[in-house]
């Protein structure tokens, strides 16, 4: 018989160590695994509220929020200025060096502030809009400013409208129109609107789109939306874009159904009366001490669109002979590489009245009967940067007339 087998001696299994270590390698794994999972959920579900609702994202990672958000589809875009800063698809421009605005409160409520330093004439804050967001028609919006001026000044927008024709500074093209502070010392707020050729293209300081400035020593702002509209010749009901001559019946019809259309810009208070059995508007205000006061107009944007430099305005009026009256045509143009928002004409024919000032009137020829005073208009641009939105005014010294009739018609160079 052989020799017997012998059993084997058992193999030395993993050791106490080795088993720790392979069991907390498993563990890690899976919590790794599963705070993937809820990190992925979390970033979902925050990337679907910023795109379905005004997000509230620090203005100091706003341009990284940008990159996850997409506002092509928003109607609006908004920044709130303050403490808890948040940004919906536009953002403060803090690299502008004449635009560094500080964080303050005021009446409890926390907003974005500047000062008069440094012997500087104005303030700025400027302002860059998502570029998603330019996917949209942005030629024409409407820029919303809360506002509180605790000093009186001068407050209106600048924005990019590079391309823009008969424009001096296209970068800082003035948005209509600039407002009156009174220095109220309460919150309110401004609407500015684009003249139908913003590009936004980032040409401002601080790369930015447009800026809020204003002339007063001190001016709080906790927010700005800008939101796009119809174009002005969108909004048009008629075209008039092959007509020779546009006109409004005063007293009649100043709806602007004839292609012109009278503004009470600036609270003109001219009422409706009947002169001789006609119609018009009664401009007086006399009983308020006013050296003179204006009738505002906007030419229908149809009839522009063929670049209406040149023109003939005519108003039908009636003055009263004690007043000795005299008046000039003061119109949107361009004099030379410069914008003038009111660059004023005489009549034809009229004797000139000049004021200690130097500004020329022309005396009414005919007191008390209906006339028709006569006006050629040059290197015009009727951008509507007037008051209001008007492309022109009749200003009137000592400030009573009546007129019946306003009519624009082109002329060659």
């Amino acid at each position: 018989m052989g020799e017997p087998i012998q059993p084997q001696p058992p193999r030395p299994g993993p050791s106490r160590t080795t088993l720790f270590i392979l069991v907390g390698l498993a563990l890690t794994i899976m919590l790794l695994f599963v705070a993937s999972i809820f990190l992925l959920l979390r970033y979902r579900q925050t990337v679907t509220r910023l795109v379905t609702a005004p997000a509230r994202v620090p203005a100091k990672i706003a341009s990284v929020a940008s990159t996850l958000v997409d506002y092509s589809l928003s109607n609006s875009v908004t920044v709130v200025l303050g403490e808890n800063e948040s940004s919906y698809g536009l953002m403060p421009s803090q690299n502008a060096g004449d635009g560094r605005t500080i964080i303050e409160s005021i009446e409890g409520v926390s907003a974005r502030a500047q000062r008069l330093t440094n012997n500087r004439t104005t303030l700025n804050f400027y302002f860059r809009i998502d570029p998603s967001f330019k996917q949209h028609d942005l030629s024409t919006v409407r820029i919303d400013v809360e506002y509180l001026d605790p000093q009186p000044g001068t407050m209106g927008v600048h924005y990019d409208a590079v391309g823009a024709e008969n424009v001096s500074n296209p970068k800082y093209r003035e948005a209509a129109q600039p407002v009156r502070l009174t220095g109220s010392g309460v919150w309110q707020k401004a609407t500015f609107r684009t003249r139908g050729d913003a590009s936004f293209s980032n040409r401002q300081n601080g790369q930015s789109d447009f800026r809020i400035w204003a002339k007063t020593a001190l001016l709080y702002v906790r927010k700005i939306t800008v939101t796009p509209e119809a174009s002005p010749v969108e909004q048009s009901t008629k075209s008039y874009s092959t007509s020779n001559q546009v006109s409004v019946a005063l007293g009649e019809d100043d709806s602007g159904t004839g292609g012109l259309q009278h503004l009470n810009a600036g609270g003109s208070r001219a009422s409706i009366q009947t002169l001789d059995g006609v119609a018009c508007w009664h401009l007086n205000r006399i009983n308020e001490n006013r050296m003179y006061a204006s009738l505002y107009f906007a030419i229908d944007p149809t009839f522009k669109q063929e670049r209406l430099k040149n023109a003939r305005v005519e108003v039908e009026y009636l003055a009263v002979a004690k007043r000795n009256s005299a008046f000039r045509l003061q119109f949107d143009a361009m004099e030379g590489d410069t914008h003038r928002m009111y660059k004023p004409v005489l009549p034809d024919g009229a004797r000139i009245l000049r004021f200690g000032t130097g500004a020329d009137y022309g005396f009414v020829p005919k007191p008390d009967i209906w006339s028709t005073a006569t006006f050629h208009l040059t290197n015009a641009v009727f951008m509507n940067s007037q008051k209001d939105g008007a492309d022109f005014r009749l200003e009137v010294v000592p400030p009573e007339l009546y007129v019946r009739r306003v009519t624009v018609t082109r002329e060659n160079p």
